[in-house]
């Protein structure tokens, strides 16, 4: 049976920017007690890793808005919710003269860099209705129009990852800094 904690990437490494030596003696008898250690943030991946080197703590790493998530063991996304590279060109030409904001796992992503990385959500300044042929997730706030593959959310990908490792959501446990710090 596999057991999980997930917590937020910066209730680990807290103010100081570092692990504290405290923070690993938990990590480590949540890994002795056989617990997969899944963490979410809003840093870069490759930032996340930099903490992961000395220490290999991790096992998997979900973007906080719900983009992947990155299995550190493989080195790969093992869930991907990128969109598909056909229908962002039909975003891009039916909303050229339009403001339009392309959102990427780094941030906002230029125009010259569309093709080449993966984008995860779209932002377009416009109230048309243009897109309701396309499969994507729509959602209108006044002006603006979120384009994104499928509703994302940390929690959606939290049941995906549970689905895809088959792990029974009773076996979860949701670390906060307090909670942490609780462990004996």
């Amino acid at each position: 049976m596999k057991k999980v904690a997930i917590c937020k990437f910066e209730d680990l490494i807290g103010e100081e920017d570092a692990i504290s030596v405290k923070t690993m003696l938990k990590i480590e008898k949540l890994k002795k007690d056989k617990y997969l250690l899944i963490v979410h943030s809003k840093k870069k991946t490759e930032d996340i890793l930099y903490y992961n080197r000395d220490f290999p703590f991790i096992d998997y790493i979900i973007n906080e808005k719900g983009y992947y998530t990155y299995d550190v063991k493989k080195k790969k996304k093992i869930i991907n919710k990128n969109i598909n590279k056909q229908i962002i060109n039909r975003i891009h030409k039916m909303y050229y003269n339009k403001p339009i904001i392309f959102i990427g796992e780094n941030g906002i992503i230029k125009d010259n860099k569309i093709i080449k990385e993966n984008i995860y959500e779209i932002n377009v300044y416009d109230d048309d209705e243009q897109l309701t042929n396309l499969s994507i997730k729509i959602n209108k706030d006044n002006k603006k129009i979120t384009i994104s593959k499928e509703e994302l959310s940390l929690k959606n990908m939290i049941k995906e990852i549970c689905i895809k490792l088959k792990i029974n959501e009773n076996n979860i446990i949701q670390l906060t800094r307090t909670k942490l710090n609780e462990l004996d």
